[in-house]
Parts: structure tokens; C-alpha cells; sequence
């Protein structure tokens, strides 16, 4: 008996064409939910043609794993700040989309003598796990549902130390990724 397989529609599925006539058919084939593997189907197309009263067409589906995405963080490197002052520094991530992933750590580190990070806000997710060190802050966004796909996923405070040199130049370094 012919059934009907998920993994593969037809638009439309009936019509009526005349003579010399034509219809386009788009047909899906869609793997959401199916597992690494082969497979294959018919699209049986019946007909009015005495002789060809139907005519099947071959279906392949190859279902293969995800490839897998380089996760892609960065954080403006042009951050500018007067002694005794904060300044807020996001941190941007791209390529979310589809890792599934509902835990990003990382640490970010700057200059102590130039200024230490005091406080994270999480713009997707809330923070889990935070602590400080000489120059740097280790913390974790969270989520319960995976995290979304592009944008600012934390801000981080730094206080410029009240001492630095104005026009003192220091990078904001990203380290310790972990999801």
C-alpha cells in the first residue's frame, strides 16, 4: 500500500489540466525531527492517460549531521573613558542561531592599571556565575531556553582607575570561552 511520508509534500495536490496543458507542483522535503540517514519515498501522480494511468516519481532525502558552527564573540576595541569614570563595554556574540546552547562563560580581562571591571549586566539570559580578579571578570549568561542568535549578550562596567593617563590605550581581552 502507498502511504504518505512525513518528510516529503506536494502543492498542490490535485488539479485538472486539459490537453498540451501544464502545472508546476512544488514539492518539500523537509528532514525537521528525522534522524541521520537515507531516505527515499515515491510521488505518485495518477493520471487520465489510459496508457500511463499513473506515473511515479523517485524521491532521495539524505539527512546528514549539522555542520558544525564556529562560535563568534567580540567586543569594540575603540573604548573610551576618563580617570574615575565607567564606561560600559558589550559584549557582542554572533552564530547563535541553532547551537542550542543555554550557557555561555567567558572571562574579560583589561589593564588593572588602566581599570577593573565591577559589574555584568546579561542582556540574554541572567547571569549564573560571577567573580572578579585583578583585571578581569569570569561570569556566565544562562538561560533556560537556548540562547538567541545574534547582538549584545552581556555588558560589562569597567572603572577607570582614577590615576590612568588620559589618552592611555589598553585592549579588553576575551578569554576562557565555554558553552
Amino acid at each position: 500500500p502507498c502511504e504518505d511520508v512525513s518528510w516529503l509534500s506536494e502543492s498542490p495536490t490535485s488539479g485538472l489540466l486539459m490537453a498540451r496543458e501544464s502545472q508546476d507542483v512544488t514539492v518539500v522535503f523537509d528532514a525537521t525531527g528525522l534522524d541521520v540517514g537515507e531516505y527515499n519515498a515515491f510521488l505518485m501522480i495518477h493520471t487520465n492517460d489510459e496508457g500511463h494511468p499513473m506515473a511515479f516519481v523517485p524521491c532521495h532525502l539524505t539527512v546528514t549531521e549539522p555542520e558544525p558552527r564556529p562560535l563568534q564573540l567580540a567586543v569594540n576595541e575603540e573604548n573610551y573613558g576618563c580617570p574615575d569614570n565607567e564606561i560600559l563595554v558589550p559584549i557582542y556574540v554572533n552564530s547563535l542561531d541553532m547551537m542550542n546552547i543555554t550557557s555561555l562563560g567567558m572571562t574579560v580581562s583589561v589593564d588593572s592599571t588602566v581599570g577593573q571591571p565591577v559589574d555584568v549586566d546579561a542582556m540574554m539570559g541572567d547571569i549564573s556565575s560571577l567573580s572578579f580578579a585583578g583585571g578581569s571578570v569570569t561570569f556566565t549568561v544562562s538561560n533556560d531556553f537556548p540562547l538567541p542568535g545574534d547582538g549584545p549578550i552581556a555588558v560589562v562596567h569597567i572603572q577607570i582607575d582614577r590615576d590612568a593617563i588620559v589618552g592611555t590605550r589598553t585592549s579588553i581581552t576575551l578569554s576562557d570561552i565555554s558553552y
